[in-house]
């Protein structure tokens, strides 16, 4: 090789390495998501699952995004931390990360004051509530708050932080949903026998407070066998007087119904037995899907205990007044929502 083709290739690999020196010190832009994610100390968590499941890319990308962020304390109350997230399917991870993820800019303090807004994000449908109460507006996803700061605003969409993680839907019906409960186990055996299960396997919306296992028996029909010898229209009746159209996260029973501010002394479900407690009370008469009425209340008091815990409950009362306490709340079908009682009630 001659003087002036061995100068050539030398000035060749020069030029190539000041053009890769070049490409790797591109500037980055550290106001898109997956950067503010990263640096966000109460958000990083949520960061780690992103890059865990390999969806860092996506997020750098310019385009319009939402993301909903679950908080740090969100995701660890969920069982997230910065150990398990490394533990967990890439698909799991994935899974969720897709469920809090809309294509589009979706500033949720702008939507028409409503509940349950319907939405796509990429893991399926979210449902959004916007209400006005007491001179403050507040917004949930699937019944689960957004908290300050709104519309977070980054370069390449919007964040929307939460206040608990969002679970993707596992259930198509609200049978499925009873099905996956072992505490339902009796109340699901009730719908089955009641002629109401093609009812709750529509596209229909509905919320049912479906009674525990406990709950059932208490009221007398203890096993599988009794609930079998029933007939079928008191079961219905059952059923009936447990259900409501459309879709109400517990959250939504919070906002619908006016702040308590009567004194009085309230009942309160302390999460195995109650408590009396002075506080304040607001009551409502509604109806359920049978026509039948029952009271709706808020209760405001006080939970005393090693730590003392401000409490606000939506209970139910029925037409023999015995109070309904909600037991587990928010789990969640495609055709409505499901939530737990502690008891079966009774309208005649």
């Amino acid at each position: 090789m001659n003087k002036n083709n061995i100068l050539f290739f030398l000035l060749v690999l020069v030029v190539w390495g000041c053009k890769s020196d070049s490409d790797d010190l591109a500037p980055v832009d550290y106001n898109k998501i997956r950067y503010v994610l990263a640096d966000n100390y109460n958000l990083n968590v949520f960061g780690r699952i992103v890059r865990a499941c390999g969806l860092e890319g996506e997020l750098s990308k310019d385009g319009d995004f939402t993301l909903l962020v679950p908080s740090n304390a969100a995701l660890l109350a969920a069982g997230y931390d910065t150990t398990t997230v490394h533990t967990l399917p890439k698909a799991t991870l994935a899974a969720l990360v897709e469920y809090h993820l809309l294509d589009g800019n979706y500033e949720f303090n702008k939507l028409p004051l409503g509940f349950n807004h319907e939405l796509k994000s990429r893991g399926g449908k979210i449902f959004v509530t916007r209400w006005a109460k007491d001179g403050d507006t507040t917004m949930t996803v699937n019944g689960k708050k957004i908290v300050p700061p709104i519309n977070y605003q980054t370069n390449n969409g919007l964040i929307q932080i939460l206040d608990v993680a969002l679970q993707p839907s596992q259930h198509k019906t609200i049978l499925d949903a009873l099905a996956s409960r072992q505490d339902l186990v009796l109340f699901s055996h009730i719908v089955q026998r009641s002629g109401m299960k093609d009812l709750l396997s529509a596209e229909e919306q509905f919320t049912l407070f479906a009674p525990t296992n406990a709950a059932v028996k208490t009221f007398g029909l203890s096993s599988l066998q009794e609930i079998d010898a029933a007939d079928p229209d008191y079961l219905a009746e059952i059923v009936g007087y447990h259900l409501l159209s459309g879709k109400r996260y517990h959250q939504d029973f919070i906002l619908a119904l006016p702040t308590p501010t009567t004194p009085a002394s309230v009942l309160l479900y302390t999460g195995t037995t109650t408590a009396t407690s002075w506080g304040l009370l607001y009551e409502q008469t509604a109806y359920m899907y049978d026509g039948n009425r029952v009271k709706q209340s808020i209760r405001k008091g006080t939970i005393y205990g090693t730590v003392n815990r401000e409490v606000t409950q939506f209970t139910l009362t029925d037409a023999k007044s015995n109070d309904s306490y909600i037991v587990d709340t928010d789990l969640v079908a495609e055709n409505g929502v499901l939530h737990t009682v502690n008891r079966v009630m009774q309208y005649k």
